[in-house]
């Protein structure tokens, strides 16, 4: 029973990981994407799904030791029987349908794990996206403003021709 809650629940995390990529790489609007990206990244939500993300990874690391000793303790038993009785030809068959499910099972914990890291890469993206568009519309805030001052102080340092003309008679 544990065994199958375990690998049940692998199942589950790599289908909501599945989702949650398919999300974040979805083509959305600047607006949308940005507000996303700060509801996540601005928040002390951050720091739990990394605390999240880390402990997942703990267990699927886990589950992985796990698939290994059990696939190597399979690969024994069967090669103990084909080498001592071919007479025993349902137990050969059924330890060979279990090494296919732990295979399977290894190679659901690995691909759950390579898509826990791909979802953290993608996280981090998106921080270090949302921090170069703070500090674009910083610079191009000071750029206005630089632009506005030098116009403005342009226009006074500049005589006009008529009140140049005034003067000097």
């Amino acid at each position: 029973m544990g065994a199958t809650f375990l690998w049940t629940s692998v199942f589950v995390i790599l289908v909501a990981e599945l989702v949650i990529t398919f999300f974040l790489c979805l083509p959305l609007p600047d607006m949308v994407h940005g507000n996303l990206a700060r509801l996540l990244l601005d928040s002390p939500l951050l720091k739990g799904i990394m605390f999240v993300l880390q402990f997942l990874a703990m267990g699927l690391v886990v589950a992985i030791a796990d698939a290994f000793t059990s696939i190597k303790g399979l690969k024994e038993k069967i090669a103990e029987q084909t080498s001592q009785d071919r007479t025993i030809l349902l137990q050969q068959a059924l330890d060979k349908q279990r090494l296919f499910r732990t295979e399977r099972n290894l190679y659901l914990a690995g691909f759950c794990l390579a898509l826990l890291f791909v979802i953290g890469r993608l996280l981090s993206l998106m921080k270090r996206n949302l921090a170069l568009r703070r500090a674009l519309k910083e610079a191009e805030a000071k750029s206005s403003d630089v632009q506005s001052t030098t116009t403005t102080s342009a226009q006074t340092a500049t005589p006009v021709k008529g009140s140049a003309a005034k003067k000097s008679d």
